[in-house]
């Protein structure tokens, strides 16, 4: 009748039972169960019950114990061996560097290509997985060195880190966090902001800084992702602005040097231009000139020797007179 047991005819029939785990329902055989899951009484309470003066309770101890012709190897139960596996088990584990690969079943029909998402669910509700994260979402999921917390999340509270370095505080990872939880928690509570005088501590916000780890909430996690992501996209729009602008400048500087270049090719363009023109103008004034000189040289000769000719017989006329 307890909603954790069920045992329908079928599993009657068979010496069956089945169990409703949180993972869902485990069938057990009642064959053997009960003895391979008695734990033997401890070997001190078995030699205090075999040490007694009355020989009823040492015939009884000799009963409870199952004789002492058992070894320790029968006396072991499933539960013992288990243990003992455990510790095995966890003793191999530590000697190394374990990396752990979960199998998921994508489907029933062993097709490729057919994804099954309430079986993987299953699958996942049955391994644990499900409830492994809820369980570390409830605590502090997430955990990083101080060092490498600094370098994660420095972005946040770069003044605050410089004016620490060259104070000559040695532990700027505190000091991160508190500018980093004072953030958060003006995130979280906007309308607080300006009237709150004391300071904010880190376990306000789901921060807590331990000896050689920093541990953050989900809520905290999310909300310093948020707030490095604003920083990061912020940082990539000035990169962005200052690549544009150099790219703008450069273009600008190659129109402006080739608009000089061009202005130095047409003034040597139009100054040889020039330079032929006013050649042939000087050349043709210089002959224009020299034609209206010559011509007013040659009338003047002319004139000159027409007067010398015309002096000469007048002078011999006048002397034969």
């Amino acid at each position: 009748s307890h909603t954790r047991f069920q045992a329908d005819f079928l599993q009657v029939g068979a010496l069956h039972f089945g169990v409703n785990h949180y993972a869902g329902t485990v069938d057990y055989d009642t064959k053997g169960f009960v003895q391979k899951n008695k734990d033997d009484l401890p070997r001190e309470a078995s030699d205090l019950l075999m040490s007694s003066s009355s020989a009823f309770v040492r015939e009884l101890a000799n009963i409870v114990s199952g004789g002492s012709a058992r070894t320790a190897k029968q006396k072991q139960t499933v539960g013992s061996q288990f243990t003992l596996q455990l510790k095995e088990l966890r003793k191999r584990i530590d000697l190394t560097s374990p990396h752990y690969v979960r199998c998921l079943k994508p489907n029933a029909e062993l097709v490729p290509d057919c994804y099954d998402s309430s079986m993987i669910v299953d699958q996942l509700r049955c391994a644990g997985v499900l409830e492994a994260v809820r369980v570390s979402r409830v605590g502090f999921p997430q955990r990083y060195a101080h060092s490498l917390f600094v370098l994660r999340y420095r972005t946040l509270a770069l003044k605050e880190l410089q004016v620490a370095s060259r104070k000559g505080a040695r532990n700027l990872c505190s000091v991160l966090v508190k500018t980093i939880a004072e953030q958060v928690w003006a995130m979280e509570h906007p309308q607080y902001t300006e009237s709150r005088k004391e300071p904010v501590d880190g376990s306000m916000v789901g921060i807590q800084m331990g000896k050689t780890k920093v541990f953050l909430r989900s809520r905290a996690f999310q909300q310093l992702e948020s707030l490095r992501n604003a920083k990061m996209i912020d940082a990539a729009i000035l990169v962005q602005s200052r690549m544009r602008v150099f790219i703008a400048r450069s273009i600008y500087i190659c129109v402006c040097s080739s608009i000089k270049l061009q202005t130095a090719a047409r003034l040597f363009v139009a100054r040889s231009s020039y330079q032929r023109m006013r050649l042939s103008v000087l050349f043709a004034q210089s002959r224009i000139r020299q034609k209206k000189a010559t011509k007013v040289v040659h009338d003047r000769r002319c004139r000159l020797l027409v007067a010398l000719w015309s002096q000469k017989r007048y002078q011999g006329i006048t002397g034969r007179i």
